[in-house]
């Protein structure tokens, strides 16, 4: 994308044009993945936090004036998304080797009990996020389910 159709397809997005919105990811959304996979080895989370910079970059559209090159911009929605993954993973990692030491061991059941609760939990938080936000992330398990059949 030369950087007059790129600048041309900014406006647009800012103004909530959703055409213009498709043509950037139909463009950037390959060149975002492969970066990603570059980066973090793994393509399944890398599809992931592709599809949450583009969520993001939609659901900002209207505060997206400051921006000089569309590319740089989606480069460091990148670089912050890896960086977020990489604490992310560090944090699960020490909390689940905390578990691991402190938790006393429970039953099958007990999993069941915590597994249910999870995902009424899951299910309120999704039902109480802001209207754009579920649609989203149904949209984005969606995706994964998808992309998980077809691997299969």
């Amino acid at each position: 994308m030369n950087l007059e159709l790129e600048t041309y397809h900014l406006k647009r997005l800012i103004e909530g044009d959703t055409t213009s919105f498709d043509a950037i990811f139909i463009h950037y959304h390959p060149i975002v993945l492969r970066f990603l996979v570059g980066f973090i080895k793994d393509k399944e989370q890398a599809q992931d936090i592709a599809q949450d910079i583009f969520c993001k970059l939609w659901i900002s559209h209207d505060r997206l004036g400051h921006i000089q090159s569309l590319k740089s911009y989606l480069f460091k929605m990148c670089r912050n998304a890896v960086y977020d993954s990489f604490d992310r993973q560090i944090a699960e990692q020490n909390y689940l080797s905390h578990l691991e030491e402190t938790a006393p061991q429970s039953t099958s059941v007990e999993h069941e009990i915590y597994a249910k609760e999870l995902l009424s939990l899951m299910d309120t938080t999704i039902a109480s996020l802001p209207p754009k936000q579920p649609h989203a992330y149904t949209v984005r398990s969606l995706y994964r389910q998808f992309l998980l059949a077809k691997q299969r």
